[in-house]
């Protein structure tokens, strides 16, 4: 079976070799590829994917060392946010004690941090939503079927940047004139997908990870770029290493440096590596870099 997904992957690899400084940003293709499968035939219960995504395969047992780093990796990549939430509870709970029982210096001050995290978050999404709506017909808030972790779709949520009377692409592109004025401010700082925090903690998605595609987008892909599936070992993030250093993509030979840039990450997914995602991710939203 691996050898059958090595010859598919050197078949189908010439195209993405051209991609000379993509590679040099996301690494060596071939080796992250053989990697992932390494990984993914090391959890004993994981059902995989054949060479085009189009049915399961079992990828076979491996050391159970493997596959608890790969669940433990995954379940705290996808409670971080849970993590804090219950942290501002806690923080609140302490803002109660300390009003009501006279409570410390420290106990205000954290119940003041946590207020400074979440108010802003909540009074830019519900001011957004409400520009939303005044500025062109249609709901606010945009919900769309994607493919998550395993290939388990889920209802994905963002605030509405384009047109609903206006036809077009399965994907946006440059000058899209579905985009409306705000759409566009919204695109550029990112604002539009601030709701996705209800998918974190949902658990349909992550911080960091593979951003989620469209159905028919996500099909397209797999029936033109082979292994395209094996990005469905961890969960789909707000951001993620492809991301922040190709911005949105859509065309087939973009998505092909972007699994390039989903295997990089899923390689070498640790803490440090989602830093250096958050990291960047401040200065894609600083620069507006690849937005449409």
């Amino acid at each position: 079976m691996k050898q059958g997904l090595e010859r598919t992957y050197d078949s189908g690899s010439s195209q993405a070799g051209k991609q000379g400084s993509a590679r040099s940003n996301a690494g060596e293709f071939g080796s992250d590829f053989h990697n992932v499968i390494s990984i993914s035939s090391g959890v004993s219960d994981w059902q995989g994917f054949d060479a085009d995504g189009a049915a399961p395969v079992a990828l076979g047992k491996g050391t159970m060392s493997l596959a608890a780093s790969l669940k433990l990796a995954n379940w705290l990549n996808s409670n971080r946010v849970c993590l804090a939430v219950a942290a501002v509870c806690a923080f609140s709970a302490a803002a109660l004690c300390s009003v009501q029982f006279g409570g410390s210096v420290v106990e205000l001050a954290a119940s003041a941090l946590a207020l400074l995290l979440v108010v802003p978050f909540g009074l830019i999404i519900t001011v957004s939503a409400l520009i939303v709506r005044l500025e062109s017909p249609g709901p606010a808030i945009y919900r769309q079927t994607r493919v998550g972790q395993r290939r388990v779709p889920f209802t994905c949520y963002k605030l509405r940047s384009m047109r609903t009377d206006v036809a077009g692409s399965a994907f946006t592109i440059d000058g899209d004139p579905r985009v409306t004025r705000f759409g566009a401010i919204m695109r550029k700082w990112r604002i539009d997908e601030m709701p996705q925090l209800w998918n974190v903690l949902r658990g349909d998605m992550s911080w960091i990870g593979p951003r989620p595609e469209a159905i028919p987008l996500a099909a397209q892909y797999r029936r033109s770029i082979p292994n395209y599936s094996y990005r469905y070992l961890v969960p789909p993030g707000i951001t993620g290493w492809a991301a922040v250093h190709q911005g949105n993509v859509g065309e087939v030979d973009a998505a092909k440096v972007k699994l390039e840039y989903d295997f990089y990450y899923i390689r070498h997914l640790s803490f440090w590596m989602d830093v250096l995602v958050i990291l960047k991710t401040v200065r894609t939203v600083v620069t507006g870099f690849g937005s449409r």
